[in-house]
């Protein structure tokens, strides 16, 4: 429980167990607080990093009523392919299945009764490194209404 009462981060195991139940054999399923810090030489490929890309306060009722925030996910595909590396051919090759996998289970899935159904959002670019790594990342988002006791009824103003 976050200091609000609500679990803000339900959706994280949550998209990591849809994720595993359509990853095809071989393809790990991992958590991460950024890819910045991971190596290649320890990377998993192919596979999937959850990683929570923050939030933003969509409703923040003046009168002390809890918040309704909007929180980010990137759904990071990671693969590697050392052919064509010039080109990024051939990881665009092995990163477009396991996209479009992600796509179909989590577009429109409703992860829990306190989270909305996921939307995709802008991902930003792939990132390549040395040795055919390659890292294409998925937006999406998710809003949640933070429970709790209010500003207000703590006698806080």
């Amino acid at each position: 429980m976050g200091a609000a009462g609500a679990d803000f981060f339900a959706a994280e195991p949550l998209l990591v167990a849809r994720l595993q139940s359509i990853a095809a054999a071989g393809v790990k399923v991992l958590t991460a607080p950024d890819l910045a810090g991971t190596a290649e030489n320890a990377q998993h490929t192919p596979a999937y990093q959850v990683i929570f890309g923050g939030y933003r306060v969509v409703d923040d009722n003046a009168q002390g009523a809890l918040p309704l925030i909007e929180q980010r996910w990137f759904i990071v595909t990671a693969v590697r392919n050392a052919a064509s590396q010039i080109s990024g051919a051939a990881g665009r090759q092995n990163a477009n299945a396991l996209m479009d996998a992600a796509l179909h289970a989590l577009l429109g899935w409703k992860p829990s009764n306190d989270l909305s159904r996921l939307q995709l959002g802008t991902g930003g670019s792939p990132t390549f490194r040395k040795g055919g790594y390659a890292y294409y990342p998925l937006m999406f988002t998710t809003r949640l209404k933070l429970k709790g006791e209010s500003i207000t009824a703590r006698g806080i103003s």
